[in-house]
C-alpha cells in the first residue's frame, strides 16, 4: 500500500526543453504501474503536495490499472495525461516512477 507523506514544493524540478521521441504505446509501455499518479493530492498556498490515500474512483487498487483506460480522458476530465512534456513540470512524480527515470529526472523519494 502506497502511505501518502508531505513532498516537496511545485517548481523544484528541473525543466527539460529537449525530449526523446516515443510513440503513444512505447510511451505508455514505460508506466510500472505504481498508481501515484491515480491517488489524489493537495497543493496547499506555500506550494507543498500531499499525497492523500484516495484513489482515483477508476483505479484497480490491487492491479494499479486503470478500469477505463482506454477512455479515461474522455470519461474523466481530471486524468493527467502524462508525456515527456508534462513530466517535468510535475512536482508529485517520484524518483522511482519509469518515466523519471527514462528521462533522467530526480523527484520526491518515496
Amino acid at each position: 500500500m502506497y502511505y501518502p507523506e508531505k513532498r516537496h514544493k511545485t517548481g523544484e524540478l528541473a525543466q527539460m526543453t529537449n525530449f526523446p521521441d516515443f510513440s503513444e504505446q512505447e510511451w505508455d509501455d514505460l508506466c510500472e504501474r505504481c498508481g501515484v499518479c491515480c491517488f489524489e493530492k493537495i497543493e496547499d498556498e506555500n506550494g507543498t503536495i500531499f499525497f492523500t490515500r484516495t484513489p482515483c474512483r477508476y483505479l484497480d487498487i490491487d492491479t494499479r490499472l486503470c478500469k477505463i483506460y482506454d477512455r479515461r480522458f474522455e470519461i474523466n476530465p481530471e486524468c493527467v495525461k502524462l508525456s515527456p512534456q508534462m513530466i517535468g513540470k510535475l512536482p508529485w512524480l517520484h524518483d522511482r516512477c519509469a518515466y523519471m527515470k527514462k528521462l533522467g529526472l530526480k523527484g520526491p523519494a518515496i
